[in-house]
Parts: C-alpha cells; sequence; structure tokens
C-alpha cells in the first residue's frame, strides 16, 4: 500500500516508478495509445512501452495502473 496525497488533476499527468517489483502493472495488448514508456537504465533514454515476441519483435502495449482510494 501506497500512501498519497488527494491531488487535483487537470491535464496530462505521469507516473514514474523506480524499481519493478514496487508496484505490479499490467499490460493492454490491444489499442495501445504509445503513451507508455520504460526508462533504459544502461543508457538513460527512454524506450515505447512494449514487450519482446519471440520472433524478434515487439508488441506496443499500454502499462495499466489501478488507483483506488477512499
Amino acid at each position: 500500500m501506497i500512501d498519497i496525497p488527494g491531488i487535483a488533476m487537470n491535464g496530462d499527468f505521469y507516473v514514474c516508478f523506480y524499481g519493478r517489483d514496487v508496484v505490479k502493472t499490467l499490460t493492454e495488448l490491444q489499442n495501445s495509445t504509445g503513451n507508455s514508456y520504460y526508462y533504459i537504465r544502461d543508457s538513460g533514454l527512454i524506450g515505447p512501452g512494449s514487450i519482446p515476441l519471440k520472433n524478434n519483435s515487439t508488441l506496443p502495449v499500454n502499462w495499466i495502473i489501478r488507483a483506488v482510494g477512499e
């Protein structure tokens, strides 16, 4: 559980997690918008959200994060 204070949102917003084990994310395999990215630590670059396929290609995905509050 992560305590996040109430923040009014209006427009675009970004979420960045450091460490894949911190929060579980899911992927949407269809209707990818191209708005999900991942950080490549070795090069310091940002790559498009995708998963590798067996034929040495990639499938674009959206990261899905579900936020539930009280």
